[in-house]
């Protein structure tokens, strides 16, 4: 995994004779994730890494060692405890994302995990706060880590598709739009638009469904093969004029 080999390479310069516990145990716990995987030597090597972070929380690779250990935990459908974990991991590196950068992917990443057990659990409200966290945030939204920017595209769909299932049409609407604004090129956004603009429309949200449907005409509308696309985005500017009274219905 990315973030325990980054970690690892962090290590390598320690003589392992001079290796403080947390060190040695993420070694371990390497070690032990190394194919062919054995489950038993594995729950003790995460627990050794646990044991030696919870001596030394303040050590440099304690929040990704804890990272680490909560992807031991899932490997081995210990849900329950890597659930603790990742929320140990943002509780506990969330304040050191300000003066460590290297901590952003993995807190980033560990809201991500959070949000997806809400989801699969039901709980879309949890899983859209969870979301919202990762796609809201400033640090998140001006890193220039690659993985922090896929992380920030998948919270906002998650929240668009959260917010819809708890029957928010217009606050789903705003992060569909936010998908199109991050990446207007990609494949499913000429899709997001075109459904953002129907939310705010049948919510009679018109200015913003007037809005929605001539930037989809702007970024969209020469291309044919969303012809369909194109008429509803024409025909809902239309009725928005109308019930803003701007001209006559036609």
């Amino acid at each position: 995994m990315r973030l325990l080999a980054i970690a690892c390479l962090c290590l390598a310069a320690t003589p392992a004779s001079a290796q403080p516990p947390v060190d040695a145990a993420f070694r371990e716990l390497s070690a032990a994730q190394t194919p062919p995987v054995d489950d038993a030597l594995l729950e003790r090597a995460a627990q050794r890494l646990l044991t030696a972070i919870d001596a030394d929380p303040e050590h440099r690779a304690a929040i990704v060692g804890l990272y680490n250990v909560a992807h031991a935990s899932a490997s081995l459908d210990r849900w329950q405890s890597a659930e603790l974990l990742w929320q140990r991991v943002v509780d506990e590196g969330g304040p050191r994302l300000q003066r460590d950068d290297a901590l952003v992917p993995v807190v980033a990443n560990a809201y991500q995990q959070l949000a997806r057990r809400a989801a699969l659990s039901g709980d879309w409200a949890a899983a859209v706060a969870e979301y919202r966290r990762v796609a809201d945030s400033a640090v998140f939204a001006r890193s220039g880590d690659r993985s922090v920017n896929d992380s920030v595209f998948r919270a906002l769909e998650g929240a668009a598709h959260g917010l819809e299932r708890l029957g928010e049409p217009v606050r789903a609407a705003h992060y569909y739009r936010r998908l199109v604004d991050r990446r207007p090129t990609d494949p499913a956004s000429p899709d997001r638009l075109d459904h953002a603009a129907e939310l705010l429309a049948a919510a009679g949200e018109w200015a913003e469904a007037k809005a929605a449907s001539e930037r989809f005409l702007r970024l969209y509308g020469r291309r044919e093969a969303f012809e369909s696309m194109r008429e509803r985005a024409r025909e809902r500017i239309a009725r928005a004029e109308a019930e803003l009274g701007r001209r006559p219905a036609p």
